[in-house]
């Protein structure tokens, strides 16, 4: 391949335009104003080098030829070797470079990623910077951001692009610039007299006074282009298609001013129609029929339904209904606002179209739900003057000519692109009505991982602190904008969004509407944002679905409801009986039985028992269910039951807290000693409350061992809540509790603590100490790091100072619940025994 530039300007003229897709020969001979024989030798000549190729499988006439491959190359080749030629010297304060400029085509370079398609270059030959009337000459240019590639300075070789800027200064990529991108783009509007010159390096700092005029074609703002705060006017009978509800809802919010809009978008299901428009109708019913006898069928049908809808044949009042859906059929003309055609058949609302736009005083905003409709109907509509757009979303969309406006759907969300003509694609930012006065909020990176951490005081509202990466593409942009308008929600915008991006629409519903599309989506969302609910938001019947989508804290306080409300429900609790065996989640139902029923009533003991197999297949919320079937006094039944989850916990995977719990249990049942290391994970991996009886013995037994004080001083735990308890006080592990004895510790057994190596777990640790030594050897009670007032906890009751519930707080938390709790217990007079 040749490696110069290419030496026929119109040879480089048909490359560029080829690459904006197919062509012809007779639409390049137009497009360039060349005679057809020049034109037609034009492209032979490109075909012979490889550089274009011809699709001839229509015929010959009139088949359409693509860039090849080769031909690409051979573009980007030209744009390099013209490059080379003016970036031997960069001026400062200078952000790009024009290559080449041959009429509306130009190839540029940048230093670094424009912020945006659209950017004015000031005229090269003004150095006043302005016009005799007074406005900036200059050249505005659309040019494809996306399509830049970046070369080396030194050697242009290919590379990457350059990292994103903070301050927006050529300082951010290092002393001066060490890449360049190229890509070529159009001319779209040009002063008179303004010149554009090979070689020209320009700054976007300088911009126009006013807008370029081909942004302003019609009366109605349908957004800003992207990456600036140039707003676009587009013409009216424009055409669309829009896959996605939220583009379709903007546009027709943004262009539905003072007009009829046709749309199933809105949420509203009351329409109200004018009854001439059935004539209209039987038009298109009977298109064979003549104009009396419709007009005789339509009198007789609008005087029955003004008088007597029950006169009208009941064939004719389905087929009115098929098409039309419930309405409330009228004389008044319609006026402007929104009609909601959701429930509307193809004829119905194609009748109500046409008869808007030939007797109907407003233009139209109309959003069709079908297929692609008839090419003469749609012709016939975007060419009316009263149609503002037409709206498809499905099948491929098309427009209605090469010269038109249409728009499609960009991968980011809220924006679309205005295709205008062949080959300008303009990226529209399209306006939000949710925050019409707001600032674009900052792009985010990173997102809550569930509910809680999007709830949490420190978090809310300050995506600094969330740490899931927010992902790309209109999802991340989805999920952005609901961030954006939590607490207090955004209706409109939650219903966009529900179908395509549920969790979004989740995090944007108004508290008032949460429990509503919670039953809507909630096997949609990923686990963790049932939280956004509050547990008594939901009936009894649906929190187990719930459950299996929140956090452990929303788990626990949704099961505390459960347990108070499911044994008086009957009719609840055999619905779950039945979703064990047909629902998916059904272990989840399990667990909400067998941690919520009453153990002694024997109305629910076969249910029960099916309730705990299943729960013990996938044991969740093991901690809750144990200490409910556990924790209180032992009858037949308890140890029936007991005896089944210990042999199923004991094939349960070794490190699950229900095969731990089985060890602890069979420990003790069989009088077994303690291993070292089952101590570790026991205390590492099961509540404290259940290991509190033993806590005098491992305690020491790890200050005895070198792996034992590594272990401790690495593993934080509030050994004064844990030992400091009072005597007698039942605890250990459900299924076998005990008493505990108190702190019976000397600062003798203590001693290994100052062999500690540095780690988190020592501080607790050393307080342990001070407080036991202080007692040991009668000191004043000392004041501790961990809690000041800790150190009480291993003297005497009876010494100890009255302490209020402000103890828990300040300090660890743990140890404050316990100083009030033993404090309150001894204060209050022994309870007399009944009579």
């Amino acid at each position: 391949m040749p490696s110069g530039s290419i030496r026929s300007a119109a040879h480089r003229k048909i490359l560029f335009w080829l690459s904006r897709g197919p062509s012809t020969v007779s639409e390049i001979a137009k497009q360039f104003d060349m005679r057809m024989p020049h034109a037609s030798l034009a492209c032979r000549q490109l075909r012979t080098h490889g550089y274009v190729v011809r699709d001839e499988s229509g015929g010959l006439r009139n088949a359409p030829m693509y860039l090849s491959q080769t031909g690409l190359e051979r573009l980007e080749n030209d744009g390099l070797e013209k490059l080379k030629r003016h970036v031997s010297v960069i001026p400062a304060n200078t952000e790009g470079v024009v290559v080449q400029s041959e009429s509306s085509n130009v190839l540029l370079g940048y230093v670094k990623p424009p912020s945006s398609s659209l950017f004015f270059i000031p005229d090269a030959m003004n150095h006043e910077g302005q016009t005799s009337t007074g406005n900036q000459g200059g050249t505005w240019i659309l040019f494809p951001v996306d399509k830049l590639k970046w070369y080396m300075l030194d050697d242009f070789s290919p590379t990457t692009p350059p990292s994103a800027t903070t301050s927006g200064t050529l300082a951010d990529f290092g002393n001066a610039p060490t890449k360049i991108g190229l890509a070529r783009g159009k001319v779209l509007e040009q002063a008179p007299l303004t010149t554009l010159i090979e070689g020209q390096w320009f700054s976007n700092a300088s911009q126009p006074q006013h807008p370029p005029q081909f942004l302003l074609n019609g009366s109605h703002c349908l957004g800003q282009v992207s990456g600036t705060a140039l707003q676009y006017f587009p013409p009216s009978g424009i055409t669309a298609h829009l896959p996605h509800e939220l583009d379709r809802s903007l546009v027709v919010e943004a262009l539905g001013s003072r007009a009829i809009c046709l749309t199933d978008g809105q949420g509203r299901r009351d329409r109200h129609l004018p009854i001439p428009l059935l004539r209209q109708w039987l038009s298109l019913r009977h298109s064979r029929m003549s104009a009396d006898r419709i007009e005789a069928m339509y009198t007789s049908i609008s005087s029955d339904l003004l008088k007597n809808t029950s006169k009208l044949p009941q064939s004719l009042r389905k087929d009115i209904f098929s098409d039309f859906g419930d309405v409330d059929w009228s004389v008044d003309e319609v006026n402007e606002g929104t009609i909601d055609t959701y429930g509307m058949s193809v004829n119905g609302l194609s009748a109500l179209i046409l008869y808007l736009v030939q007797d109907s005083q407003w233009p139209c905003v109309i959003d069709w739900p079908f297929d692609e409709p008839d090419e003469d109907f749609h012709h016939r509509l975007t060419f009316h003057p009263k149609c503002r757009i037409f709206m498809t979303r499905r099948g491929t969309g098309r427009s209605v000519s090469r010269n038109s406006t249409h728009l499609t759907t960009s991968p980011n969300l809220a924006e679309v692109y205005a295709q205008i003509g062949r080959d300008i694609s303009l990226p529209i930012v399209l306006n939000s009505p949710s925050s019409p006065a707001q600032s674009p909020s900052p792009p985010r990176e990173y997102m809550p991982s569930n509910a809680a951490e999007l709830l949490s005081p420190l978090t809310l509202n300050q995506a600094s602190t969330y740490t899931s990466p927010l992902p790309k593409g209109r999802h991340g942009d989805a999920l952005s904008r609901s961030l954006h308008v939590f607490p207090k929600g955004d209706s409109r915008m939650a219903n966009e969004l529900e179908s395509s991006h549920p969790l979004a629409a989740w995090i944007a519903s108004p508290e008032s509407e949460r429990a509503q599309r919670w039953l809507r989506i909630h096997t949609d969302l990923p686990e963790g944002w049932a939280d956004l609910l509050k547990v008594d938001a939901l009936e009894l019947v649906d929190l187990p679905e719930a459950i299996a989508k929140g956090t452990v804290q929303w788990q626990t306080l949704a099961l505390r409801r459960l347990k108070a409300n499911l044994p008086h429900a009957p009719k609840v609790a055999l619905s779950f009986a039945k979703a064990l065996e047909e629902s998916p989640i059904a272990p989840w139902y399990a667990t909400a039985l067998v941690a919520s029923l009453h153990l002694a009533d024997e109305t629910y003991r076969d249910l029960f028992d099916q309730a705990l197999l299943s729960w013990l297949d996938r044991p969740y919320m093991a901690v809750e269910v144990i200490e409910h079937l556990f924790g209180s006094p032992k009858n037949e039944s308890t140890d029936t039951r007991l005896d089944t989850c210990l042999k199923a916990a004991r094939i349960h995977p070794k490190s699950s807290l229900l095969h731990l719990w089985s060890r602890g249990v069979d420990a003790l049942l069989q009088n077994l000693p303690w291993a070292t290391e089952l101590q570790r994970q026991i205390m590492t991996s099961l509540p404290s409350s259940w290991w509190l009886p033993y806590g005098n013995e491992w305690i020491v037994n790890q200050l005895n061992t070198a792996s034992g004080r590594v272990w401790l001083s690495q593993h934080p735990m509030p050994w004064l809540a844990i030992l400091g308890r009072t005597e007698g006080e039942r605890c250990g592990f459900p299924g076998h509790e005990i008493r505990h004895q108190g702190c019976q510790l000397t600062a003798e057994e203590l001693i290994g603590v100052h062999l500690l190596p540095e780690g988190p777990g020592v501080l607790p640790l050393r307080d342990l100490f001070e407080a036991i030594y202080a007692r040991d050897h009668q000191l004043p009670v000392p004041i501790l790091s961990s809690h000041g007032d800790g150190a009480w906890l291993v003297q005497p009751i009876e010494s100890w100072p009255i302490i209020g519930p402000s103890v828990m707080q300040h300090g660890d938390e743990a140890i404050g619940r316990v100083l009030f709790g033993r404090s309150f217990a001894h204060r209050m007079p022994p309870v007399s025994p009944m009579k």
